[in-house]
């Protein structure tokens, strides 16, 4: 495999699901910590989506859409993948996924910020093992490649997209990448209705 070609598109596919909700990482945290997720408990709307997309940093996002869009269009000359419509459409299905799946696996470790004190740890090993996406997982051992695919899909959401160009994406992975949607998002519930239950003010 061309690790080289597929490592253009694997970063910006990473760029654009990951840095779309770099910002919000912390709010959990911070509006726990600071026993501030009472006044959301109060309003209509489900409190965890208001928490983490109430607010949009232009300055952060509209940059990195721009700029990723720009590098796929530099990426995809450089790997002289056919530019037909099936290409495109699945390229931008399984980013879409990728967009998705990275919610639930980034916003699950901040679940624990209702139990624990502090979270310094916590999240330089979350950042930690989000970057390994920076390069194609064909470079890792395979029970590495197994965890970051089927158990926690961090390779999921960064290389299906590429490798759907590449002609290289195995059916279960496709198969897994949908089915991990619902999968993760009821997990990520899940521990929002028992962190709530825990929550009783300031530093929760």
């Amino acid at each position: 495999m061309a690790g080289a070609n597929v490592y253009w598109l694997l970063y910006i596919s990473n760029g654009i699901c990951g840095r779309s909700i770099s910002s919000k990482y912390h709010r959990v945290f911070r509006i726990c910590m600071e026993g501030n997720l009472g006044t959301y408990l109060t309003k209509p709307m489900n409190p965890l989506f208001m928490i983490t997309t109430r607010k949009f940093d232009l300055g952060l996002g509209v940059p990195n859409f721009i700029g990723g869009s720009v590098m796929i269009l530099l990426a995809w000359s450089k790997c002289n993948i056919p530019v037909t419509f099936s290409n495109i459409a699945g390229f931008i299905f399984f980013t879409l996924i990728g967009c998705l799946l990275s919610y639930p696996i980034m916003f699950i470790p901040t679940m624990l910020s209702f139990w624990l004190v502090k979270m310094d740890a916590l999240s330089e090993i979350t950042w930690a093992i989000w970057d390994i996406n920076k390069m194609p997982m064909m470079i890792y051992t395979h029970p590495i490649r197994i965890f970051g695919t089927f158990i926690l899909p961090i390779f999921t959401v960064t290389h299906c997209a590429p490798m759907w160009v590449m002609g290289i994406l195995p059916v279960s992975h496709m198969i897994y990448a949908i089915l991990a949607i619902p999968l993760f998002y009821g997990i990520l519930f899940l521990m929002w209705k028992k962190a709530l239950k825990h929550y009783s003010g300031a530093s929760c």
